[in-house]
C-alpha cells in the first residue's frame, strides 16, 4: 500500500511539472496587471500640495545629486550610505511620470 502511494504521489508531482511548462518560449500564463499610463490619475487637494512641495524643495531643490554619483564613483566609507541616490532617483522617476515635468527628466 505504500509503494502504492509513493508511485502516485510522485506521478502527481510529474504530471504538474510537465503541465507548467512553456510552450515555444512562451509563458502559459499572462500578466493580467498592468500600469497605468503616464497621467491616467490626477491627485487634488493635500496630496498634490504635498506631491509639488516634494518636487519643489526635494528634487527640484538642494539635491546634491553630483554628491551622490560621487559615491558610486568613489566609493563610500561605511555600508549603505549610497541608499539616498535610489530615494532620490526613483522618486524623480515617479513624480516624472506623474507631471510629465521635462525638468524631472
Amino acid at each position: 500500500m505504500q509503494k502504492i502511494s509513493s508511485i502516485l504521489i510522485l506521478s502527481l508531482i510529474f504530471l504538474s511539472l510537465l503541465s507548467c511548462g512553456r510552450e515555444k518560449g512562451k509563458a502559459v500564463i499572462e500578466d493580467k496587471i498592468y500600469p497605468l499610463p503616464a497621467g491616467a490619475v490626477k491627485l487634488d487637494g493635500f496630496f498634490e500640495e504635498y506631491i509639488q512641495n516634494s518636487i519643489h524643495h526635494w528634487n527640484k531643490g538642494d539635491l546634491p545629486y553630483d554628491r551622490f554619483v560621487d559615491f558610486f564613483r568613489n566609493g563610500r566609507p561605511q555600508f549603505a550610505l549610497g541608499e539616498m541616490w535610489g530615494k532620490a532617483v526613483r522618486s524623480g522617476c515617479m513624480l516624472y511620470r506623474y507631471t510629465n515635468d521635462p525638468e524631472l527628466k
